[in-house]
């Protein structure tokens, strides 16, 4: 059985897979390579929203020195929307590996990623990298939070935003939330955002369905879903020290193995 246990560590858990459908793929076959069961229910889903008309004529021409991915959401928002060549003097920054390789897929290098994953990282890095003649647009989606924003206006750079795709929750998911919450069919519930802990306790709470959160491991990454989660009383298990999803699965079989 321990052997089992080592080959297999994810043995007998179901797993809550809370990405949208077309990002859940990869994280459910490792979860399966592992043993475990993945149960996915989307907890987000997104629209593309179009550039303006003004925004991409500044961009095109030459008005931005930086274009700024939060996510690769957004990458591939942008990139699906309309057929993009970048001027040859634009730099690109992301905020991670992860968007950097979605990125890639597109043709382009980023010249600056941060030492760490998270927004209050990337503005103090990546203000010390623009020119204080150089203009920066930011893409980004309706929920991100405005921190890289505000902080390079404090320090004088001239940045703009752009929505390019709105976050929300799927209907459909609610009912199977609600189910396998009911039945108590998940053992782990992994949150890659804040905003998947909202919508995910915003029916928690709607069906009062608080008592089988408290049997579940509960894994997250970032410290805004570490800080979402303990706002909501919950208790964080499974916590990598690089925020990714495959960071927070390598963490979660250390810990079963504990």
């Amino acid at each position: 059985m321990r052997t089992l246990l080592m080959h297999n560590p994810l043995q007998g858990k179901s797993i809550l897979i809370p990405r949208a459908r077309n990002q859940a793929a990869a994280l459910s076959d490792r979860v399966k390579l592992l043993g475990g069961t993945p149960v996915e229910i989307p907890l987000l889903a997104f629209r593309s929203l179009p550039l303006t008309e003004k925004t991409k004529e500044k961009l095109l021409g030459g008005g931005f020195a930086w274009l700024v991915f939060t996510s690769s959401n957004g990458v591939n928002a942008f990139f699906q929307a309309w057929e993009f060549k970048a001027p040859e003097h634009l730099k690109i920054a992301v905020i991670g590996d992860k968007t950097a390789e979605t990125l890639a897929h597109y043709g382009y290098k980023a010249a600056f990623i941060p030492s760490s994953f998270v927004a209050e990282t990337f503005a103090e890095e990546f203000s010390q990298q623009v020119a204080k003649q150089e203009e920066v647009l930011i893409v980004k989606g309706s929920l991100a939070r405005n921190v890289l924003y505000s902080s390079l206006r404090e320090a004088g750079i001239a940045a703009e935003e752009a929505i390019i795709y709105e976050t929300y929750f799927p209907e459909k998911s609610e009912s199977l939330l609600v189910k396998v919450l009911r039945e108590q069919k998940l053992d782990v519930l992994l949150f890659t955002s804040s905003s998947t802990v909202e919508y995910f306790m915003d029916v928690v709470h709607t069906y009062a369905l608080q008592q089988s959160v408290k049997t579940c491991t509960i894994g997250c990454i970032g410290p805004i879903t570490k800080e979402k989660l303990n706002d909501y009383g919950i208790n964080v298990d499974i916590y990598p020290d690089n925020f990714t999803v495959d960071s927070m699965l390598d963490r979660l079989v250390e810990f079963l193995q504990e």
